[in-house]
């Protein structure tokens, strides 16, 4: 329960830096975060996306990897906002990739990309407000 706690506190403090753009303090809150839940596909993308704004491209690529097994196991969401949350990652992380120049990677993920199939319609707004494409 306490390790529980632990997560929503940092989690909720990156989030509120991350609106602040307090790029610095939200990915430390995020990585705290981390040391006690490493199964919330929200808090890798956010983490991956500090990571990114603070061109840590690596450790970005990383997180995004992360969430992207883990939207897989999201109970509470549907399989179009699942393909939505895949969206989001996949583009961003594609961002990182281009950067450092991965190509055998980025054919990988832009495939993957691709292949997505969602109807905005059948997203919930707050999936669609936390996670903007």
């Amino acid at each position: 329960m306490f390790s529980r706690l632990k997560f929503v506190f940092y989690y909720i403090k990156g989030k509120k830096f991350l609106l602040k753009s307090n790029i610095a303090e939200a990915l430390s809150s995020f990585t705290k975060a981390s040391n006690y839940n490493k199964d919330d596909y929200d808090l890798y993308a956010y983490k991956g996306l500090c990571e990114f704004l603070l061109k840590q491209f690596e450790s970005s690529i990383v997180s995004y990897q992360h969430a992207l097994i883990l939207v897989n196991k999201k109970k509470q969401y549907n399989s179009e906002e699942k393909e939505y949350l895949r969206h989001y990652v996949l583009e961003n992380l594609l961002h990182s990739l281009k950067i450092l120049r991965q190509n055998m990677n980025i054919e990988k993920y832009e495939s993957l990309l691709r292949n997505l199939n969602y109807d905005k319609k059948n997203i919930r707004e707050r999936i669609l407000r936390d996670f903007p494409l």
